[in-house]
């Protein structure tokens, strides 16, 4: 029998994982970098004049040395980890518990964007994507979103327009306890950070 992990437990696995895999592959004389720790963040959206209230188990931030020791520089979110303790297929309500936590990863996405906009950042195209890791169990799942300009109007105004929708792109699910699932798992992470390296030293996100 597969023995479960807990909810706390899926989450610091995971961004151990996620945290061993940019040590080991950033440069010793580094006096900046993304990293993941285990801060939970809270996020609050609007949206149709109501209030929705997220919280991440995890976030990716911007570290740099001051001085002599490693500290954040920003509270600006790249990346959200959202964990679970079950699996899909394993839930007796499993179309409602899929929509509610699915409901948390765009309220978690939505409040990347609202931190964003509230910093007054040029809100391009880069500015406008954002990340998402979803950790069940030993799965891993990689989710972006690119928002549209009619979005963030309507993030702004509350006023809906006729249609406004966000494309959600996933991954499939890397299972960690699987080396070759592991390899592909650790190589999107680069790909992600080094994307957003790009943009952090293209001064394209705000800080």
């Amino acid at each position: 029998m597969t023995r479960r992990k807990l909810e706390i437990v899926t989450s610091r696995l995971a961004l151990e994982f996620l945290s061993s895999i940019l040590s080991l592959s950033r440069p010793s004389d580094r006096v900046s970098q993304l990293e993941f720790l285990n801060t939970p963040t809270t996020f609050v959206s609007n949206l149709a004049g109501s209030e929705y209230i997220s919280i991440s188990n995890g976030s990716l931030l911007q570290r740099g040395l001051v001085g002599t020791r490693w500290t954040t520089l920003s509270g600006l979110v790249r990346c959200s980890v959202e964990a679970k303790a079950w699996l899909e297929g394993e839930a007796t309500d499993e179309v409602g518990k899929f929509r509610r936590v699915l409901a948390q990863q765009v309220g978690e996405m939505v409040g990347m964007i609202n931190q964003r906009l509230g910093l007054n950042a040029e809100m391009n195209e880069f500015n406008r994507t954002v990340f998402l890791i979803a950790a069940h169990q030993d799965h891993l799942r990689f989710m972006s979103a690119t928002f549209s300009t009619e979005y963030l109007d309507y993030l702004r105004t509350s006023i809906e327009p006729p249609s406004v929708f966000l494309s959600i792109q996933q991954s499939r699910d890397y299972v960690l306890s699987d080396i070759d699932d592991r390899i592909e798992a650790a190589a999107s992470i680069l790909a992600m950070v080094e994307f957003l390296d790009d943009g952090l030293n293209a001064g394209t996100v705000a800080s």
